[in-house]
Order: structure tokens, then sequence, then C-alpha cells
């Protein structure tokens, strides 16, 4: 029986890899609830695109499709000016059975991330930007922390992205130079350093529970980053780096100095607001 199984599972992943690109995703999707599936539990990434914020989305997309933690629930939401993100995620999401393009486009980032985390099937979610990239290994690595601890919130390192003249606009590093289990923000007040999104892996449960949601005032997500280090019963920091806030923006060529000032008022006002 298990043979037969085994055969037939095989069988179902050629039929899906040995069709046209175009009916990949669509025969995948039509066929995973008879194979057995990946290994560990499944994380729902989260993904809001839209061509206001960057075009650039295809080295996120494919950095997912390459993880090394294959059970993905690569979720797409489309916000504000959405046709050239779409057209470029329904082309992945064509190769790729994992991943879901939500049809109904939100009106801001907010909203997008609020619907993502709303429709994920996984039990696990991370929340990321579509002009940032993964380390091939970092979902793994978070997930892999989360099963040795069972923490409810696991926050990987920021990985400085290789471009000259990038500046980090807030000291993430201060709370990854160890390996830390099941800690608190009473125990472990440093977190606070690191109000990253992207890098946080966090429990579908802890999310419900905190009543956390995303809110248009705070783009940067500040606020509920703060809300899952204080709501989570524990969480681990670790040193590892899982994710790259490489911040792609179109017309802005890799290399290029930013400059950093003529946002500085911005981001004074957010991270105020966060801690009021």
């Amino acid at each position: 029986m298990a043979y037969d199984r085994a055969r037939a599972r095989q069988s179902l992943i050629r039929l899906a890899k040995s069709g046209p690109g175009r009916l990949r995703g669509p025969v995948g999707r039509a066929t995973r609830r008879f194979r057995m599936g990946f290994p560990g539990p499944r994380v729902s990434v989260v993904l809001p695109l839209s061509d206001d914020e960057t075009t650039r989305i295809g080295p996120c997309l494919d950095a997912l499709r390459a993880q090394t933690h294959r059970n993905l629930d690569i979720v797409v939401v489309p916000y504000g000016r959405h046709e050239k993100v779409l057209d470029i995620a329904r082309g992945h999401a064509a190769a790729d059975w994992r991943i879901r393009v939500r049809g109904k486009a939100q009106r801001t980032l907010a909203a997008a991330r609020n619907a993502g985390i709303a429709s994920a099937r996984g039990e696990l979610v991370v929340v990321a930007s579509g002009g940032d990239d993964f380390l091939l290994t970092g979902v793994a690595r978070l997930v892999t922390a989360h099963e040795a601890s069972g923490s409810p919130l696991v926050v990987g390192q920021m990985k400085e992205p290789d471009t000259v003249g990038w500046v980090l606009d807030a000291p993430y590093a201060a709370a990854h130079h160890v390996d830390v289990s099941r800690t608190t923000l009473a125990a472990s007040p440093v977190a606070v350093t690191d109000l990253g999104i992207g890098n946080k892996l966090f429990t579908a449960d802890l999310w419900r529970t905190a009543g956390l949601q995303f809110a248009d005032a705070q783009p940067s997500g500040a606020d509920v980053a703060l809300g899952l280090l204080r709501h989570a019963s524990s969480f681990d920091l670790l040193k590892q780096a899982t994710y790259v806030p490489t911040g792609r923006k179109d017309g802005v060529g890799v290399g290029s100095v930013p400059d950093v000032l003529s946002g500085l008022d911005t981001w004074i006002d957010e991270h105020t607001r966060t801690w009021q």
C-alpha cells in the first residue's frame, strides 16, 4: 500500500512538472490534496504588492520559491495600483502551486497585510515586503527555532544588503549578538531595538489572541512588531540572519546612496507614535 501511494505521488508530481509552464501551477493546486505534502509545519508568507511601492518583486518571489523549507503558503495580496505586480505574481503562481494571488485588491498596505494574515492557511505566519529578500535558509531557520523552543514568536536577524551606500535605519543587530531562546520582553528588553516585520515568524494563534492589526498610520509596522513582542508568552532571538531589507524601488539603481535625512522627520514621527 505504501509503495502504491509513493508511486501515485511521483506520478502526480511528474504530471505537474511535465505540462506547459502556464499549467504547472493549476495542475499542482488541483492535485496537492492527493500528495503527501512537504515535511514540517506550513508557513504562510503574506506578500502585499503594489505598483506604487515597487514592481521589482521577481527576486523576492524567486527567493521564496527556492526556500529550503518547502512547506509554504505564499499569499500575494495586491493593493493600490497593482496591474504590473499582479501580472508578475500571476506568472510565478502559474509555475508554483504554493503561490496564491488574492483576487480582491485592498486599498492600503495595512489592509493588504491584515487580509493576507486573515486568509493564511499555515499555522505559522511571516509578513514580507516585495522589494526585500529572504536568505534561502531563512524560513527554515525560523521554523527550526520555533520547533525547538515552542515559542510563538521567533525573530531572525536582518542581513545587511549587498548594496553600496545602504544605511541602517535602526539598530537591528543589537538584539542578535547571541541566540536567546524562550525569553520575554521583561527579560530581554533589548528586543525592542528590532521592530522590523519581515524577520519575524509568529503563530496564527498568537495573532488571534493578541488582537493585533496593521494600521495605515504606521506603515513600518513597528507597532505590530512591538505588540507581538509584548503579547508573546515567550520569543526567540536568533543570531543567524533570515531576512534582507533590500528595499528595491523602481528607478533606483542598485548601489545608489539613499537620501536618509530627507525621511528623518517621518521616521521620528512614526517611531514616536509606537511608544505613545
